[in-house]
């Protein structure tokens, strides 16, 4: 299975914030903004995609740079996320110009626009259907997309969001 590290807290965020997070009402990210496509072995990668949340910690600095505080995430909690672990699986379903996402009414009133970089020429991955695993578990992670062997991923039990 195709996989991509993410930083948290964006990473757990695709899971929703609700019971991880003491943000009300809980957050929970849709798209994930990239400069690149999701191509792997030249063509479009529709489906499952395993999220990774990198071992990399923000320090105290960089997360208030982020603003993260304006959507109600502190860094004490913050630092309490898992790190280095895959989190779950999400369906990739489609990537659109993020200038086509941030015309979309729907998404201005919405904490989805602070949840990513939306700036001109990048894009919009969009997930669906994301299931978090029961117990999440380390993995080293990789720039870019990365295999995953199935093997390794059976027997981690997956809940519905």
């Amino acid at each position: 299975m195709l996989a991509i590290s993410l930083w948290q807290p964006w990473a757990s965020l695709i899971f929703s914030s609700a019971g991880i997070l003491p943000v009300d009402p809980p957050i929970r990210k849709h798209f994930e903004t990239r400069s690149w496509r999701p191509i792997r072995n030249g063509k479009p990668h529709w489906g499952p995609l395993l999220i990774h949340a990198a071992r990399r910690v923000l320090d105290a600095r960089e997360f208030r740079d982020f603003d993260l505080h304006d959507l109600g995430i502190q860094y004490a909690d913050y630092r309490r996320l898992e790190f280095g672990k895959s989190l779950g699986i999400v369906e990739l379903v489609d990537d659109f110009p993020t200038e086509a996402i941030t015309k979309m009414p729907a998404l201005q009133a919405q904490t989805e626009l602070q949840l990513g970089n939306f700036s001109p020429g990048r894009r919009a991955w969009q997930f669906e259907d994301p299931r978090a695993f029961e117990a999440p578990w380390h993995l080293l992670g990789r720039q870019g997309l990365f295999e995953v062997p199935d093997a390794q991923i059976a027997g981690h039990a997956l809940r519905a969001m």
